[in-house]
């Protein structure tokens, strides 16, 4: 039986996906415990804290939920159109330096470049012979 758990301010974490749910527990607040040595960030904190404060619970309806999460998912990445585009090598490493160089991401100056040329704000320079 697959189970969620729920914590402070309604958010969901997939635990388990086995019968052995029980046992899992257990071995999961063991790792908890050992992993105290970790820098985590103040969110990843507060929700360890809180797993082993025991204020979680399970949560109904495992796989309704992951239905309509992956709903969401797939119609958020269909509005923001993600492309994948094989590119040579030489030219990500072209890329990744002029994007580099103007501060931004490698993904955001391609897609700033594309949008440029779209909207007519960047045209091809011609070629002297």
């Amino acid at each position: 039986m697959a189970c969620s758990l729920r914590g402070v301010g309604e958010r969901d974490i997939f635990e388990d996906h086995h019968s052995e749910s029980q046992g899992n527990q257990e071995i999961f607040r063991e790792m908890s415990k050992m992993n105290h040595n970790l820098r985590l960030e103040p969110e990843e904190q507060e929700l360890l804290d809180s797993y082993e404060r025991d204020e979680w619970q399970s949560v109904g309806k495992l796989h309704e939920r992951l239905r309509q999460y992956q709903a969401h998912a797939v119609a958020a990445l269909e509005a923001v159109g993600l492309v994948g585009v094989a590119l040579p090598q030489e030219d990500i490493q072209a890329i990744r330096e002029r994007a580099a160089a103007t501060g931004m991401s490698y993904q955001a100056f391609i897609a700033n470049i594309l949008h440029q040329y779209v909207t007519g704000n960047l045209v091809e320079k011609p070629r002297s012979a």
